[in-house]
């Protein structure tokens, strides 16, 4: 398989395209500077309807579990407050990331209501099922304390520079799963149809960067442009 690069393009042609298209936004998940570019680029594009890469399950479990998976976080940093200076800072942002209801759904949410817009969250639960009933095990105490004051607790494993192997220089160093082709099968067909039942609304699908790979051409039947949502850039 051949992947090609990205081209970086200007902000009146992002703002120009066609009602019809589809938009693929990727994202990197869990970013800090997520949400305030995110919502700049939804103003850019100005959809009508946002596609999600979230499932209802995977909101719902946070809403319920946030809250206490973050007041463990608390605990334990109260626990060691005389070794502060030891406080991984990234593991701490990317558990408490991980609890919080994710900023794409807080973007789209604050976009679709002033807006008047429609916001559609279109990942299985199924997945979301499996991989969550891990939560107890990474937010109990004890990993807690190993992955914010422990060398050895947590890794940065750089997302974005892998994200801009690919685009900018086509290498390919992460693996497209089955999990994801089942996924990206069941996304891509929901976006059918959701386009099929809204002629000339401008629709726009957020999704992990990814996913803009689309190795078996899942999403080609829809046409769609995709964006690295940091470079402002069209993949072809």
């Amino acid at each position: 398989m051949e992947y090609s690069t990205c081209t970086v393009i200007e902000k009146h042609m992002m703002m120009n395209n066609d009602v019809n298209d589809l938009i693929m936004l990727g994202v990197v998940h869990r970013d800090s500077g997520g949400y305030r570019l995110l919502a700049e680029r939804l103003e850019q594009f100005m959809p009508d309807i946002i596609t999600l890469e979230f499932s209802h399950y995977g909101l719902n479990y946070r809403r319920v579990m946030g809250k206490t998976y973050k007041r463990r976080i608390m605990e334990v940093i109260l626990k060691y407050s005389g070794n502060r200076e030891k406080l991984n800072r990234d593991a701490f942002s990317e558990l408490v990331s991980f609890a919080n209801v994710p900023y794409e759904y807080r973007a789209s949410v604050r976009y679709t209501d002033k807006h008047s817009g429609l916001l559609h969250l279109i990942d299985l639960d199924m997945f979301s099922y499996v991989k969550l009933q891990k939560s107890e095990k990474l937010f109990s105490p004890s990993n807690i304390e190993r992955l914010l004051f422990s060398e050895q607790g947590f890794t940065d494993h750089g997302e974005r520079a892998v994200a801009r192997l690919f685009f900018e220089g086509g290498i390919k160093i992460y693996k497209y799963t089955e999990e994801m082709f089942i996924r990206d099968r069941y996304m891509s067909g929901r976006i059918s149809m959701i386009k099929n039942e809204n002629k000339n609304k401008r629709l726009l699908h957020i999704c992990g960067w990814q996913h803009l790979d689309d190795p078996y051409e899942l999403y080609a039947p829809l046409n769609p442009r995709k964006v690295f949502i940091y470079d402002k850039t069209d993949c072809f």
